[in-house]
């Protein structure tokens, strides 16, 4: 208690105005602690994995829909766009108003993903709407063995209970399997339980959990 005392004071000096920790949802110690000094639980992070193969067959987009890979458009300010509205307000994923130049120019993004492994989603009105990368080798698992990963979608908040998280998902595995066939790990921040749940029926399964706790320093 003392050195987390000390630890929201210090934020408080720097100027924060919030504060996100993350506990292991298996650790009913550190949950209890967290709550009783009053952070709130606001959502879950963490890692699933697929281990045998998915089925890769696309489900039929809404009509007006469209599905893009970013190496067909290269216009750095659709990716960051994508990346501010369609991961709003789920917590865990940064946004930004003020962008240097040279980042509107070349998106840190494209350091860590080839533009061909980023899928963007547009609706009828050519407004983006969606957003899901993905890395060949991206990672090790817990033996060693490399495994391909997956950064869980984004999915604007006018959609995001629509389930098109599902679509994106699988545009990303049948782009991983055109390169062999080797375990996934999906890393998601801030997801629902309800999307957790998509990924689930797509034969993924918890690796690490964490709930995603949030306090005000105001």
């Amino acid at each position: 208690s003392q050195l987390l005392d000390l630890t929201l004071g210090r934020a408080r000096e720097l100027g924060s105005s919030t504060i996100l920790i993350y506990a292991n949802e298996h650790t009913i110690a550190s949950n209890k602690f967290l709550r009783h000094h009053g952070f709130v639980s606001v959502g879950s992070s963490g890692v699933m994995k697929a281990d045998h193969v998915i089925e890769t067959r696309l489900n039929e987009l809404p009509v007006g829909f469209t599905l893009k890979q970013y190496s067909d458009i290269n216009e750095p300010i659709v990716l960051l766009t994508a990346l501010d509205v369609c991961y709003l307000d789920m917590w865990g994923h940064q946004h930004s108003d003020q962008r240097t130049e040279e980042e509107l120019q070349s998106p840190r993004f494209l350091q860590y993903y080839e533009a061909e492994d980023i899928f963007l989603l547009f609706d009828a009105e050519d407004a983006i709407s969606g957003i899901c990368s993905l890395k060949l080798d991206g990672r090790r698992d817990e033996s060693g063995t490399k495994v391909d990963l997956l950064d869980a979608p984004g999915v604007i908040q006018k959609y995001r209970q629509q389930g098109y998280q599902r679509q994106l998902v699988l545009a990303g595995i049948e782009q991983l399997r055109k390169n062999g066939e080797r375990p996934i790990l999906l890393e998601f921040w801030g997801e629902s339980e309800e999307v957790l749940g998509i990924y689930r029926s797509l034969g993924f399964e918890m690796a690490h959990h964490y709930i995603t706790y949030h306090k005000d320093l105001k």
